[in-house]
């Protein structure tokens, strides 16, 4: 596992901070945005936020097709696929079977029922972290499961919203400089403009499983607006 300090050691040295930058800050009920009095435009992008960006929430983007599944929103897809071995909620039975410990029928019929939900659940089982990610019948940890689910299919769905493209376009054509807020963006109380990020360092931080603190580093979705923008200006899109 890669070491948050080092990161964020080497976030601080790298990072240039010019027209068409990008800072990503936490954000929270009753906790003020940043100004924007050095340039940056606030993007609101969670579910609490203002319109247009407060479609680019998992809460709300969507739908989403894998196979010949569908969900109502993104944020039920990426929970349904994670697996609490000794079931959740109305589905309190044990959802896995056999010394391998692969996903039962209960389970799936909690997967099921979660995927055709239209209200997000941010949350399924409370702050107790899932055993693992069902993917495509393979088990997935913290990281991987980031790299092969979370990040893909929210990148695809971005590409596909307006709301996305205009916010590329501010960032390219325009060199608009803007603060992507979302509620597991750094720390405001440590970061209260935000923190700049860049290609090298979202790629890295993709691999980051716990902070400093020894807690879970969320790569939340504000990482993801991010990273796609940087990755389609690098790409020439």
């Amino acid at each position: 596992m890669i070491s948050f300090i080092l990161i964020y050691l080497y976030t601080m040295k790298r990072v240039k901070i010019e027209p068409g930058s990008i800072r990503i800050r936490g954000v929270a009920r009753g906790i003020p945005y940043p100004s924007e009095e050095d340039g940056y435009k606030n993007i609101p992008a969670w579910s609490r936020g203002a319109s247009p960006y407060k479609q680019l929430s998992p809460f709300i983007i969507g739908p989403i097709i894998h196979g010949d599944e569908r969900a109502e929103n993104f944020e039920n897809f990426w929970q349904s696929h994670k697996v609490w071995p000794n079931g959740i909620g109305f589905s309190s039975k044990p959802h896995v079977t056999g010394t391998e410990n692969h996903p039962n029928e209960e389970w799936k019929r909690w997967h099921d029922t979660l995927m055709q939900n239209k209200n997000p659940i941010r949350r399924p089982n409370g702050r107790i972290p899932p055993k693992y990610a069902w993917w495509e019948g393979e088990q997935l940890q913290v990281v991987e499961a980031r790299k092969r689910i979370y990040i893909p299919y929210l990148q695809k769905l971005y590409r596909a919203h307006p709301v996305y493209q205009q916010m590329l376009e501010m960032v390219r054509d325009q060199g608009q400089s803007i603060c992507i807020l979302e509620p597991d963006g750094p720390d405001p109380n440590i970061h209260p403009d935000g923190l700049n990020v860049d290609l090298d360092t979202l790629i890295l931080w993709q691999d980051v499983e716990n902070s400093a603190n020894g807690k879970y580093f969320p790569y939340g979705h504000g990482y993801v607006i991010a990273l796609t923008i940087l990755e389609d200006i690098k790409n020439g899109k």
